[in-house]
């Protein structure tokens, strides 16, 4: 992310100071909200959705602690998306089984069932409508009204411009590490040594220093003293570590090792990475958002938020679509490159190639031979996004930071996108890891 979409000041401050600070419940099929007071007595069948409430974890290893309680392989759970780790997250799990008992799934206060019901299929993410969002902003060091007053200018401009730029978020990519995308690269230019070198090896400044030990010895070769020395909580580099042990030089191999869904999240964080480029590019030449040109494309979004009928726009097209686009009919949708993609045309299309150049990819790259896991045809993503229901809850002195305000606020957003990306345009901050985003 190299700009901002607005102009107004930022209001500063900071977010997940508490996993309480960042609560995020799914919205399924039907607008069913994974929320802690849900009632919803489910519609019969042979499969069990129950809403899991994760603290301070990732999706996988919420899902594996909850595997391990329930009995179940992991690949027996259905999900719909991966939710924030430093949070408190709720969202619809599904399996084929018995109805769970209600409460914490291991004693250790992270993992719990809240509610579960029978329905006829699985959740799946096809299913997913988007999260709902109740997040509090704290050590505003404005006065109240003049956080209400930036708040309004900024709301005003979002409204103007029609949306804020559908950014992928900074968790895709890593904060302390941000490197998925680097190892993603690495993976579709079938350069397996390097991307386990930056997995395991690859030191970052803001690393614990036991971190930084272990990684340096990792790099050296010693990966029995580097494994010994690795925290258990860096699961995926001990899984590295104990496949080199046994076949020093199967990087490959190695990487195999890391469940599917986490070999996909390096692959689809460079794709992330390079739309990001795309469209701060878009920005930076004052291209429009809301507003489509010669050459871009344009789709019609599905009541689950899917894009679908595509098509590319021309000098015969273009006043019909753009009247469509302020009518909410259709969206400017962006490419996410993959081996099927079809470049726009016009100026979108001169700065996806001027991205492509820069990085060294082709849309062949993505085809990847000796790992197809990691192969990706490319879709499509809409270019803008207004945060639906946005409102104040609270701004009120901060308990915390003494001396400054908290701003509670809430929001859904439709499924792929981001709260840290309308957070980070709202805070405008000097530092995104200090600030929690």
């Amino acid at each position: 992310m190299d700009t901002y979409a607005t102009k107004v000041n930022g209001i500063g401050g900071k977010i997940r100071e508490k996993y309480e600070d960042f609560l995020v419940e799914e919205i399924g099929p039907g607008g069913l909200i994974a929320s802690r007071s849900i009632t919803h007595k489910g519609l019969g069948g042979n499969f069990t959705w129950l809403v899991m409430e994760k603290r301070g974890l990732n999706t996988i290893e919420a899902i594996r602690r909850l595997a391990r309680a329930l009995r179940v392989r992991i690949g027996d759970l259905y999900y719909a998306g991966l939710k924030d780790a430093k949070a408190i997250t709720l969202q619809f799990i599904s399996y084929k089984g018995d109805l769970p008992s209600i409460g914490e799934v291991d004693g250790s206060g992270k993992v719990r069932v809240v509610a579960s019901f029978k329905m006829p299929f699985n959740i799946t993410p096809s299913l997913l409508q988007g999260n709902r969002f109740t997040i509090t902003i704290r050590k505003v060091a404005l006065s109240k009204s003049e956080v209400e007053r930036r708040f309004k200018y900024f709301f005003n401009e979002i409204n103007e411009a029609g949306g804020l730029p559908s950014y992928y978020g900074y968790q895709r990519f890593g904060t302390i590490r941000p490197n998925t995308h680097i190892i993603g690269f690495y993976l579709i230019k079938g350069m397996f040594k390097e991307a386990v070198e930056e997995l395991i090896g690859k030191v970052y400044p803001k690393e614990r220093e036991e971190v930084k030990e272990a990684r340096e010895i990792a790099l050296g070769g010693n990966y029995k003293e580097a494994l010994k020395l690795m925290p258990r909580s860096l699961r995926y580099e001990r899984i590295i570590l104990s496949h080199l042990l046994k076949r020093k030089n199967d990087y490959l191999g190695a990487l195999r090792r890391l469940p599917f869904t986490v070999r996909r999240l390096f692959v689809e964080a460079f794709q992330s990475y390079l739309f990001n480029r795309v469209i701060s590019l878009r920005i930076l030449k004052e291209l429009p958002l809301n507003r489509a040109l010669i050459g871009d494309k344009v789709g019609m979004l599905d009541r689950m938020g899917n894009v679908t009928g595509v098509l590319t726009v021309n000098e015969v097209n273009l006043c019909k679509v753009n009247e469509l686009i302020a009518k909410g009919k259709l969206c400017l949708v962006l490419n996410v490159f993959g081996y099927e993609t079809i470049l726009s045309k016009g100026e979108q299309g001169e700065i996806e190639r001027e991205v492509l150049k820069e990085e060294g990819i082709t849309l062949a790259d993505f085809k990847v031979k000796h790992f197809p896991e990691a192969s990706s045809k490319g879709y499509y993503r809409i270019a803008s996004f207004k945060p639906e229901g946005l409102k104040v809850i609270n701004i009120s002195e901060d308990e915390i930071y003494s001396g400054t305000l908290k701003l509670t606020l809430s929001f859904s957003l439709r499924k792929g996108l981001y709260a840290t990306v309308f957070l980070r345009e709202l805070m405008k901050p000097e530092d995104v890891v200090r600030a929690g985003l």
